[in-house]
């Protein structure tokens, strides 16, 4: 006679499916993303009919119909700005430097700037502006 009790036998729990979703939502989210820098402030830039398109690299400023400037992320006074630009290009004679005007921002504000940038040392300077199509040409 066996009066032992039988041990209730455990399962194992299966995690493989488990896994298998978290990586699929992990995929997901990666590819959905955006890696893109933020810009310290929204920026409308101007349309423009211009075909030489530039790319975002080592400086690229913004600027606000306020007059209030940016570096990349950071919101900075215009001094600021120059000093850091100035060092820039010290550092990368060729760095390329790329302005982000709003549309709405008056073209004195701009064009005073890009003088106050050239004596900074700027010797290539990129507007940047939207694209528009080409009708009629």
């Amino acid at each position: 006679m066996n009066f032992r009790r039988p041990r209730e036998r455990q399962e194992l729990v299966q995690l493989t499916a488990l896994i298998d979703c978290v990586f699929i939502l992990l995929v997901f989210f990666m590819l959905a993303g955006s890696i893109r820098p933020t810009d310290a402030f929204p920026v409308e830039v101007a349309a423009s009919r211009a075909q030489v398109f530039g790319d975002e690299r080592e400086a690229v400023i913004l600027i606000r119909p306020d007059g209030a400037v940016a570096l990349g992320d950071r919101a900075m006074t215009r001094p600021d700005l120059l000093a850091s630009i100035a060092a820039l290009v010290k550092a990368r004679p060729d760095a390329l430097v790329q302005m982000k005007a709003d549309g709405d921002t008056d073209a004195d504000l701009v064009i005073g700037l890009m003088e106050d940038l050239r004596e900074a040392g700027v010797g290539y300077l990129v507007l940047l502006t939207k694209g528009v199509g080409m009708e009629g040409q």
